[in-house]
């Protein structure tokens, strides 16, 4: 059964809910061991937090890249000036 909250701030307290609901049919609801249930509301934030720290690292090797290319396109344009009108530095 999977159970997921609207907010997931909210998170927690639907698992006591449920732990509570669940409690009166027989099992205490404070026992880890009779009724697990996982959160992924950590694990989600955990890897929120991961693809937002690659997509920063691929943008600046991206701006990086573009960066280096421009210089090289540039300094290939100064060349190609620099032998059709026939000044050297």
């Amino acid at each position: 059964m999977i159970i997921q909250p609207y907010l997931p701030e909210m998170s927690a307290t639907v698992i006591s809910g449920f732990g509570a609901t669940w409690g009166k049919s027989g099992f205490n609801p404070q026992d880890k061991d009779a009724l697990f249930i996982f959160d992924y509301t950590e694990f989600e934030r955990s890897i929120n937090i991961f693809v937002l720290a690659f997509n920063i690292f691929l943008a600046v090797i991206g701006s990086f890249t573009l960066l280096v290319g421009g210089v090289g396109v540039a300094s290939i344009m100064l060349v190609v000036v620099e032998e059709r009108t026939g000044k050297s530095g």
